[in-house]
C-alpha cells in the first residue's frame, strides 16, 4: 500500500486524477442530499395540501 502512496504522491497526474475523482464524488453525494431534502419538503407540502383538500 506505501509503494502505491508513494507512486500517487510522485505522478502529478495521477494526483490530479485522483483528486478530480474525490471532489466528484463529494459532489455527486451533496447533490444526492440536496435532491433528498427537496424531496422530502415536496412530500410534506404535497401532504398539506391534501389535507387542506381533505377540510375544505
Amino acid at each position: 500500500m506505501l509503494q502505491g502512496i508513494n507512486w500517487l504522491l510522485q505522478d502529478p497526474i495521477a494526483i490530479y486524477v485522483t483528486v478530480g475523482i474525490a471532489v466528484s464524488i463529494i459532489q455527486h453525494y451533496r447533490e444526492m442530499k440536496l435532491i433528498e431534502v427537496r424531496a422530502a419538503d415536496l412530500a410534506a407540502r404535497i401532504q398539506r395540501l391534501e389535507v387542506l383538500m381533505m377540510t375544505s
